[in-house]
């Protein structure tokens, strides 16, 4: 990859300073809730073109998401955006190259500012790389680990190419910049809202309002990350807990749903116990059927080490 030059670095700088300052500031009145709760905090990581904001967002009989589901159980939850994934925002290659390790050094400063220790941290997708770094990196601030249908890699694979199957190319050619996003006034409508409807929301793929308006609540996910070929060594070598939440009915593989399974026994490379949790859910669970999801995050949470 190019260097990025120094303006870039300053540009990508102020960046993450201002994502961590507003994720701060949401964050900040749950101090007193978090030292009045027994239960473990709970950080919920997004996955690629969508922000924070995925897991407040109500469906069903949960309407405040995820998050509320998880706080009306006791839990203190959050959930930050990270750099260039709020919506409305746009990146560029003039930006500047982004890494994984950007996204895992802001995790890890977000944790930091909001002294976030022993934490459930959930990740989403593409994200599942970001939580094996980050888990590698701050073991002592994560009490167990917990995959909702995301990718888990081994070293010398990276997200749009390892063992388990192509579907992350799609991925990345068709949500990535500068394919993403697509008008919506093309005659049938934008391809990504096509893909975003028949293999990301398929529980309510024909809920054309629904479809619209999270479809324009994307954005662009940064090149870069996904080119990368980490080193995962402190990953399956830190005995921490690890789940896999199955989101069942997921077919953004195109390979049918079972094949999340394979990442998912990839877990048992590691030190320490790896247990699946199986779900009702699209790869958009958390926007489609936020209770189940949020039902297996607390089985996930609660069950014995």
């Amino acid at each position: 990859m190019k260097a990025n030059s120094a303006k870039q670095l300053a540009a990508q700088s102020e960046v993450k300073a201002a994502a961590l300052s507003k994720d701060t500031q949401k964050a900040g009145a749950l101090a007193s809730a978090r030292a009045a709760s027994p239960k473990p905090p709970i950080l919920l990581i997004h996955g690629g073109a969508q922000g924070g904001w995925c897991w407040s967002y109500p469906g069903g009989d949960a309407q405040r998401g995820v998050v509320g589901v998880l706080q009306d159980a006791g839990y203190v939850v959050y959930a930050p955006t990270l750099p260039y994934h709020e919506p409305g925002t746009q990146w560029s290659p003039d930006q500047g190259t982004l890494k994984a390790q950007d996204y895992v050094d802001y995790i890890i400063r977000y944790m930091e500012a909001e002294a976030i220790t022993e934490a459930v941290v959930v990740a989403h997708s593409v994200s599942g790389v970001w939580l094996q770094l980050l888990l590698g990196q701050v073991p002592e601030r994560i009490s167990r680990v917990c995959f909702l249908n995301a990718i888990v890699l081994k070293t010398g694979e990276s997200f749009i190419s390892n063992a388990v199957g192509p579907a992350q190319l799609f991925f990345s050619l068709m949500f990535t910049y500068p394919s993403f996003p697509q008008p919506l006034s093309w005659p049938t409508g934008a391809v990504d809202l096509q893909a975003w409807k028949q293999v990301m929301i398929t529980l309510e793929k024909d809920n054309d309002s629904f479809a619209v308006e999270t479809y324009n609540l994307l954005v662009p996910e940064p090149a870069g990350p996904q080119f990368e070929f980490p080193d995962f060594g402190a990953f399956y070598s830190t005995p921490k807990p690890k789940f896999f939440i199955f989101e069942q009915d997921d077919v953004s593989l195109l390979l049918g749903t079972n094949r999340w399974l394979d990442f998912a026994a990839r877990l048992e490379d590691g030190v320490g116990p790896a247990t699946v949790i199986t779900v009702t859910g699209d790869h958009q669970g958390m926007l489609t059927r936020p209770v189940s999801i949020a039902q297996g995050i607390i089985q996930a949470a609660t069950a014995p080490n």
